[in-house]
């Protein structure tokens, strides 16, 4: 018959004689994590630690070698009336105990399995070391008795003194690097990557790390830890220390493991902070050379990597130990997991991990987080890497995206394609999400565009300009007032120019005079004068025009509109400076700007133009493409479209100074890179606020989001590397 008991297993039999034990070299802690207790199985042998829950443990503890499973599940039904294990419970605890080498039972020892099974983790913890190529670890040596030997001349570190005054050497270092930010940031790119500074790096860079480890271990050991494990980590071909400090596991005080994890970047912090001062009490030179490494390998690397709770460093330790959520990245695995196999899959009696309410949040938001990062990070350090070494950097990426992204979604397919019990539905799942993943890259038609930026314009024929120096004296118009090609608008006045003009006809006077006279007694003379008085007269004729151009005329029909007419009485007017505009009856233009990348796009594939107009972002307009202006230019039609005025282009430094690039033509306005340049109608705009941004959106075909990507992968690659 068969049995219904659900807490009876139909293969009980076979292990309920069995008479389980610990081993010698197994150590038992006790810790609590957010109000509970928990068991901590160390492996002194391996240094592997194993978390139990208070209701395993009563289990475990019944196994010391006398007693058999039947004899422990019995007991257990007794003790945990309420909740008594059932038999395959102690079949799975059992299981796990046995695949951790932790357990000895009556039953003869299979030599041939237990080799087999340290083959195993050995081949196991290989292949984990290489699947990461961005850091592969070869252990060296046992540093516990040199640890032994040193820890206590590094005892009182370990104090509340001391602590105090790293704080205070941390926050005074700190606040001297804000006020000395200029100086500390200028050029870094260069002084970074400059041939010497890489091969000072090249030394500071293990060194720092090397102490940081020495931080972790002796922190270890201050809290009687073991550390049997030092060698060196390949960071991105880096050579880098590290230790396994995984020993503080056992440690009771989740404070003291806070402490071991941030130790490191404690040493760190106090390596800057010794920097900053000697940088800043130095002369430039090999010393102030190494100070400033030291503070960007010891405090930028702090602060961006080891401190980042997403990757497996210092600062997720420090954020699992804080939260009190031990293995936080393994158990947010699982619980995807588990997830998917409830409402994906339809398993309903899948089972949970075991977690409180509190910790459900930060397990569901923690594995998709660290998952995008780690591929972010994997990517952009690849970038950097090809950049100096091409072939390198594209292997390198191929492989971290494999790990990183390839490999996890073909093991998620595998396990909803062969998922006990739901396999037809598994397969069917795995399918569906392969096409769906497909239809969406290479299928599914996505909305296309361009967006960039120009300023409201006005062609060169509109805008008013003075052709001579001089001061305003008169201003006979408004603003809004209508005018007429011709009018005069402004009056200057120069009284340089009224003196040359003086001077003019004093001197042709007087050459005329010379030159009557000069006919009868010396004709050679006379020729000679005739001369200058014709020189005289082209002169007179060109100050007489300069005297004109003090009057400043309406170049054309239309409406007056000058930025600043109130403050202009009296004020000194360069020539070419620009003062306002003669505003027609014509629709606004937009001069638009449009980099290389995209130059492509817009210049064969525009359905359709949009606008937004940066007083009114929220009000879109209908813009219409009149001309593009002819080959690329490095000048930026105006102040409001550069990193200056809000925008997004870096100005060339060298072109012209912060006053030129106000009040000169918009051609002085250089950027380094060359843009192109488009013409954009808005019907029914006004076009008085001239040199306002104004946002433009060049509507393309519908394309699939692969082809998409594709294309800007191809334009990374002739960006960064010309191929």
């Amino acid at each position: 018959m068969e049995n219904t008991n659900p807490s009876q297993s139909p293969h009980w039999y076979r292990i309920a004689n069995i008479k389980p034990a610990l081993r010698s070299h197994v150590r038992i802690h006790r810790q609590r994590h957010r109000g509970q207790r928990f068991y901590i199985l160390q492996d002194a042998i391996t240094g592997a630690f194993h978390r139990f829950s208070p209701q395993a443990w009563q289990l475990i503890g019944l196994m010391n070698g006398d007693n058999s499973m039947q004899v422990i599940w019995e007991r257990a039904c007794t003790s945990q009336a309420d909740t008594p294990p059932t038999q395959d419970e102690l079949l799975h605890l059992l299981s796990q105990l046995h695949q951790f080498d932790v357990l000895r039972t009556d039953i003869p020892t299979d030599i041939i399995e237990m080799v087999e099974r340290g083959q195993r983790q050995t081949r196991q913890q290989k292949k984990a070391r290489w699947r990461s190529p961005l850091a592969l670890r070869f252990p060296l040596i046992d540093p516990d008795r040199f640890l032994d030997a040193t820890l206590p001349l590094l005892r009182p570190l370990f104090s509340r003194v001391f602590f105090s005054l790293w704080l205070v050497l941390a926050l005074f270092t700190g606040v001297m690097a804000l006020m000395q930010w200029p100086g500390l940031t200028e050029n870094i790119s260069d002084r970074i990557l400059s041939m010497e500074n890489l091969l000072l790096l090249w030394f500071v860079y293990p060194l720092v790390k090397g102490l940081h480890e020495l931080g972790h271990a002796f922190a270890v050991k201050r809290w009687g830890g073991e550390v049997h494990e030092m060698g060196i980590m390949l960071l991105v071909l880096m050579p880098v220390p590290y230790v396994d400090a995984s020993a503080s596991s056992a440690f009771n005080s989740k404070y003291q493991r806070m402490i071991v994890s941030g130790a490191g970047m404690m040493v760190e912090l106090f390596l800057a902070g010794l920097a900053m001062l000697i940088w800043l009490n130095v002369e430039p030179g090999l010393v102030r050379a190494l100070a400033f490494n030291v503070m960007i390998v010891a405090g930028v690397s702090t602060l961006m990597l080891n401190g980042n709770p997403l990757l497996r460093f210092d600062g997720y330790y420090l954020l699992s130990d804080w939260l009190e959520i031990p293995n936080f990245a393994t158990r947010s695995n699982r619980y995807w997991g588990y997830l998917g196999q409830r409402y994906l899959l339809g398993v309903k009696n899948a089972s949970a991990p075991a977690m409180q309410t509190s910790e459900r949040r930060w397990l569901f938001s923690y594995s998709p987080l660290a998952f995008i990062y780690r591929i972010f990070i994997s990517l952009s350090i690849a970038l950097f890497v090809a950049q100096q070494f091409f072939i390198f950097g594209v292997l390198l990426a191929i492989w971290s995206l494999s790990n990183s992204l390839l490999m996890p979604v073909l093991k998620l397919l595998q396990r909803l394609a062969l998922h006990p019990g739901r396999k037809k539905r598994g397969l069917a799942l795995a399918a569906g999400v392969t096409g769906l993943f497909m239809f969406v890259l290479f299928v599914l038609p996505l909305p296309s565009a361009t967006q960039a930026q120009g300023v409201l314009w006005v062609a060169d024929e509109a805008r008013l300009t003075n052709g001579v120096d001089g001061f305003v004296k008169e201003i006979k118009i408004t603003n809004g007032e209508a005018v007429q090609q011709g009018q005069v608008l402004i009056i200057l006045a120069s009284i340089n120019l009224e003196k040359e003009k003086q001077v003019l006809v004093a001197r042709l006077k007087e050459f005329r005079a010379r030159f009557h006279a000069g006919l009868q007694q010396d004709r050679a003379q006379a020729l000679v004068l005739k001369e200058e008085i014709s020189f005289l007269k082209a002169e007179l004729q060109r100050a007489n025009e300069r005297l004109s151009a003090l009057q400043i005329k309406s170049p054309l029909d239309g409406v007056v509109l000058i930025p600043e007419l109130d403050d202009l009485p009296g004020r000194f007017l360069r020539r070419g400076v620009e003062i306002g505009y003669i505003l027609d009856q014509r629709d606004a233009t937009v001069r638009v700007v449009v980099q290389q990348n995209d130059i492509e796009q817009v210049r064969h594939h525009t359905q359709a133009l949009s606008a937004r107009l940066a007083d009114s972002p929220l009000q879109t307009r209908v813009a219409s493409l009149l001309r593009e202006v002819p080959a690329a230019s490095n000048a930026l039609p105006g102040l409001a479209l550069s990193l200056e005025g809000g925008g997004d282009f870096a100005l060339d430094p060298s072109a012209s100074s912060a006053e030129d690039k106000i009040n000169n033509p918009p051609d002085s306005i250089r950027v380094l890179s060359p843009l192109f340049q488009f013409d954009v109608s808005l019907p029914g705009t006004r076009n008085e606020l001239i040199g306002e941004r104004v946002y433009i959106r060049f509507e393309h075909p519908s394309e699939a989001a692969g082809q998409r990507l594709w294309r800007e992968l191809r334009r990374l690659f002739l960006r960064r590397f010309n191929v």
